[in-house]
């Protein structure tokens, strides 16, 4: 089997999708050689960047199915990650014209909240070029049952997720993988033990409405007579994304909060560990995700995660007790206003400052949550057959 993977990214490793694709591409060439060496994977990018980690990239003379080295040039099949690049239009017609399948994973840039960003130019783009790429894939690969769920275009479709590496680091693939850093577990226990305070972390893009960041700073509002009284903090780490962390700054001293909220930049990636093991809650208040990098490790670490629906993961949270994660609206309810969500947020962070002893428990919990149900060579080789399926 030949698969041919493609996609449009750069080296930066504050976004999910650059730290994704990598993981991804190298978890499908173990599964497929360890199956035959007669297996072959490569992986084109489209912006013409080498990109770190992938050691089957090729770089074809033009973006067209017969411009690429053989044997890519006739895959069994393809695999684009998004959906919103110019190349990919004439590749995806290459393979419309030779009868190759493709498959495309979306990253959530097909959710309704997504394509309420630039909305007019996505609709325009939608009627005129991406709609005839979308629903003349084989199948879209969803990152998890709520993006499925969310996404405008009705096309066939099956979910897989993302990964996370035993060192703790995520990627994309559709399965998810993790082995318990024991170390690591002592260690942050050890840390968080020697605090006053108690930390809850957002590590991820400074995006203010997808990643609900406005909303998380209203629940904090609505609870900081108790934050306050239990000497909690909340620790923002992330790149500017349309100038967020000046609105973020300015929302916080409005409400009077602004002592208990600490904005940051990006967080290194050597950095990055001595932040988690300093971590007493992980809190992930987005409006839509396909499945967030940042959560997926912070549970790989044992961290109790405080999370909305609009993760994805706030019902495997609930049902494996890793945490505290906003509950499914009931059919009434489906009209969720703002401050509603604002209240069921405060509500989550009231009850995490009052199960301090859980901490522990559920810790433990979150490494079960990766080992049972994200473990990478299981879930890769479910792919697998999930593509032949489709060739």
């Amino acid at each position: 089997m030949k698969i041919l993977i493609v996609a449009s990214i750069d080296n930066n490793p504050y976004n999910g999708v650059p730290r994704a694709v990598p993981g991804m591409v190298n978890a499908l060439r173990d599964v497929l050689m360890g199956q035959s060496t007669d297996n072959q994977i490569a992986f084109v990018n489209v912006r013409d960047i080498m990109i770190d980690g992938i050691d089957c990239q090729i770089v074809p003379l033009k973006y067209t199915l017969d411009k690429i080295p053989h044997p890519f040039n006739r895959p069994d099949i393809v695999i684009f990650h998004e959906v919103y690049y110019p190349a990919f239009i004439r590749l995806g017609s290459d393979c419309r014209k030779y009868g190759i399948p493709y498959i495309i994973i979306p990253h959530g840039c097909l959710t309704k909240e997504a394509l309420e960003i630039k909305k007019w130019k996505k609709r325009i783009g939608n009627e005129l070029l991406f709609k005839k790429f979308v629903m003349g894939a084989e199948a879209l690969q969803f990152l998890s049952p709520s993006e499925k769920r969310k996404t405008i275009f009705k096309k066939d479709g099956f979910v897989g997720l993302n990964v996370v590496s035993d060192r703790g680091e995520a990627h994309s693939t559709a399965s998810l993988l993790v082995s318990s850093p024991t170390e690591t577990d002592i260690q942050r226990s050890r840390v968080s033990s020697n605090k006053p305070y108690t930390v809850y972390t957002y590590i991820g893009r400074m995006d203010m409405h997808i990643k609900g960041l406005d909303l998380l700073i209203k629940a904090v509002a609505e609870t900081q007579k108790t934050l306050r009284e239990n000497l909690c903090i909340f620790k923002l780490y992330g790149p500017d994304c349309y100038d967020s962390k000046r609105k973020l700054t300015l929302l916080s001293e409005e409400l009077g909060v602004g002592d208990l909220i600490e904005i940051n930049g990006p967080v290194e990636e050597e950095k990055k560990e001595e932040v988690l093991l300093n971590t007493d809650i992980f809190i992930q208040t987005s409006r839509s995700e396909a499945l967030p990098m940042g959560l997926l490790e912070a549970l790989s670490y044992g961290i109790p995660c405080l999370v909305s629906k609009g993760t994805g993961l706030a019902g495997l949270i609930n049902k494996y007790d890793a945490g505290w994660g906003e509950k499914k609206e009931n059919s009434a309810q489906r009209k969720e206003t703002e401050e509603a969500k604002v209240h069921n947020l405060a509500e989550l962070i009231g009850s995490s400052i009052n199960d301090k002893a859980t901490y522990p428990q559920k810790s433990k919990n979150a490494h079960r949550l990766i080992k049972e149900h994200f473990e990478i060579k299981k879930c890769t080789e479910y792919i697998v057959r999930k593509y032949k399926e489709y060739i």
